[in-house]
């Protein structure tokens, strides 16, 4: 091959379609972090989600948030490590199990057919869905850009170090 036709080829890539592409292919793991991150009561900016149990209006006295902070900590998923008065959207795992992620045009869409996912999504100030700094980075170096630099050598024919 020529220089002109690998430059050539080159020039033809379609970068932007193929990191669509290679986002497509993660939402599996997209959802994955940002579950990990609610189970650690997390929000998408790497704060704890808020309002915590000892804010949350829901209960009357403190003695009742505590009570529930103290049986949430029995039955949440023991991979999680957070704060007790964190909120982590665990009860039964049903709410994390209707989460799903999907890539429509250029945005990352979040969403859930729980019939309370909205009110959720209100109370906690629309800061559930995305990853946070920390969670981004870890899948962007671990997952995302691994992918890419295959999709790449695969469009290019160039090994890519």
């Amino acid at each position: 091959m020529t220089i002109q036709g690998m430059l050539n080829r080159i020039e033809g890539v379609q970068t932007d379609l193929i990191a669509v592409e290679a986002v497509k292919q993660t939402t599996n793991d997209i959802r994955d972090y940002n579950l990990d991150q609610l189970l650690n009561g997390l929000d998408n900016e790497g704060k704890m989600i808020r309002p915590t149990y000892l804010e949350d209006p829901y209960f009357d006295t403190v003695e009742e948030a505590v009570g529930y902070m103290e049986y949430k900590r029995k039955i949440s998923p023991f991979s999680a490590i957070r704060p007790p008065e964190a909120p982590n959207l665990y009860i039964n795992g049903f709410y994390h199990s209707t989460r799903t992620v999907k890539v429509m045009g250029d945005k990352i869409v979040y969403d859930s057919t729980f019939e309370e996912a909205d009110e959720i999504d209100r109370k906690y100030h629309h800061k559930l869905d995305g990853l946070n700094p920390a969670s981004r980075k870890h899948f962007i170096e671990n997952v995302l850009r691994p992918l890419w630099k295959r999709y790449m050598e695969i469009a290019t024919r160039l090994k890519m170090e």
